[in-house]
């Protein structure tokens, strides 16, 4: 069979087009995975961590630091974690029912994840602190314990984001053995 030159011409059409179709596609696609990739890396990134504010003369002062580890800011960011969990950094023998109890040192805690506690705006790299406990004389905080958290916030276009992490009750200068600094 010959092909005559109207036909070698079609046929080159033909699949110049297809080939030209096919390149769009692959375009698209590519266009469609780099947007999502930018959306996934250009976001706010909250953490939240229970860092010790003091430690002096059998005092510790705790505070609790949320931070922005993301490249853009967040918005109406909250904090949730439920009662139960948040008697799991009790000492045992902490009378939860007594009213000085509750009042000095439990809705300390309890504050952190209360609705009105929301933090409106977190910039990129900035870190909020707030007191998180003491323990003076008695210790009522169990050092080594954990609750487990969920973060909610927003990004500046409305997006939302949810994270769950666990806070533990430790000093953040090291994980095993430290050296004591000098002063």
């Amino acid at each position: 069979m010959i092909f005559s030159s109207d036909d070698i011409r079609t046929l080159l059409l033909f699949f110049g087009t297809l080939f030209s179709l096919f390149a769009i596609i692959i375009s698209l696609v590519s266009l469609y995975f780099t947007r999502l990739n930018w959306i996934q890396s250009n976001r706010p990134i909250i953490v939240a961590y229970i860092d010790i504010n003091e430690l002096s003369n059998g005092k510790i002062m705790y505070d609790l630091v949320v931070s922005n580890i993301g490249n853009r800011p967040a918005l109406r960011i909250r904090l949730h974690s439920s009662p139960e969990q948040i008697k799991n950094i009790f000492e045992d023998g902490i009378n939860t029912d007594d009213e000085a109890t509750r009042k000095f040192k439990i809705e300390q805690i309890e504050n952190c994840f209360d609705r009105k506690s929301e933090i409106l705006l977190l910039e990129n790299g900035e870190k909020l602190s707030t007191a998180f406990g003491s323990t003076l004389r008695t210790r009522w905080l169990k050092p080594g314990s954990s609750i487990d958290i969920s973060i909610t916030y927003f990004d500046l276009d409305g997006r939302s984001f949810k994270s769950k992490l666990p806070l533990k009750v430790y000093p953040r200068q090291g994980f095993g053995m430290t050296w004591n600094k000098k002063q």
